[in-house]
């Protein structure tokens, strides 16, 4: 059976070679993720901007690498000189396929710092000052807003650790560094520069407050891997897990904790319109 469909036009020099059959071809195509790539694109532009192969320049390296999508929302007022800041909801997208699961070790929730990120702003505190004395008192632009607890950062499974299983031999083999590098480098990579790349100049009078979720969606089985109370391990399907590292502070201070969250929303395709309709969109609306 062909699956590689023959144009009127094409030469027929134009073809595969001897030794890679049409169905090799797609089994090729089906595994590199490009597929999935396309098809969560496709589902964006109804509601967002979208830019596939997005490039960024690696905080790392300093090399220019790209990211599958960034998709962009506006949320502001129909009438946009009304205000002058201008929320807007920006994803960065990373999209992989596999018929390996990936293995998540989940934890207990925690309290989420600089979440989701908030770029754009002249500033992303607000402070208030009183003529009393020369105290100040700053707060997170969440906090101020009340959304510090929304249920939003309390609907998801949370995990620190994750694993993609990859065959040995016969036997299928936990291997987490594969997994970090190709799916968790990459987002942390491109949301520290589309953080620097949104700074506005010091003469801004109009602002955009961006909300920056880091996803990545699989096309593969999610496993989570949880120990209740009474010390009996679980293990279940889990469609949305919420990955949460910690970075090392980058500026010295009394707190042991200030460090900020790194953090990445890791969605099943089949559930990826859920967690925009059910869960980011409404935070947003609120927002």
């Amino acid at each position: 059976m062909s699956y590689v469909s023959r144009d009127i036009e094409n030469p027929e020099s134009n073809a595969l070679k001897s030794g890679i059959s049409d169905a090799q071809l797609e089994e090729a195509i089906r595994k590199s993720g490009y597929p999935l790539q396309i098809d969560i694109a496709n589902f964006l532009h109804s509601n967002f901007f979208v830019e596939e192969e997005w490039g960024f320049r690696d905080v790392t390296s300093g090399t220019v690498r790209t990211l599958d999508l960034m998709a962009e929302r506006s949320f502001q007022d129909s009438d946009p000189n009304r205000f002058r800041v201008r929320p807007t909801l920006n994803l960065l997208v990373e999209c992989k396929q596999s018929d390996l699961p990936y293995v998540f070790f989940l934890g207990p929730s925690t309290r989420l710092r600089n979440y989701p990120r908030l770029v754009g702003l002249a500033d992303g505190k607000i402070t208030v000052t009183t003529d009393d004395d020369r105290s100040t008192w700053s707060v997170a632009a969440l906090d101020a807003l009340g959304l510090s607890n929304d249920v939003f950062f309390s609907s998801a499974s949370v995990c620190a650790t994750f694993s993609k299983c990859v065959r040995q031999g016969k036997d299928i083999e936990l291997s987490g560094s594969d997994a970090y590098n190709a799916l968790v480098m990459p987002l942390i990579s491109a949301a520290a520069d589309f953080e620097s790349r949104s700074k506005p100049p010091s003469t801004a009078y109009y602002f955009f407050a961006r909300a920056v979720l880091a996803v990545a969606v699989l096309d593969a089985p999610m496993v989570g891997v949880g120990v209740s109370s009474d010390g009996v391990r679980t293990v279940s399907f889990v469609p949305w897990v919420r990955l949460i590292r910690r970075a090392p502070p980058t500026e010295p201070g009394f707190d042991a904790h200030n460090g900020e969250h790194l953090i990445i929303d890791i969605v099943h395709k089949d559930y990826f319109k859920s967690f925009l309709d059910r869960h980011v969109v409404p935070f947003m609306t609120r927002f």
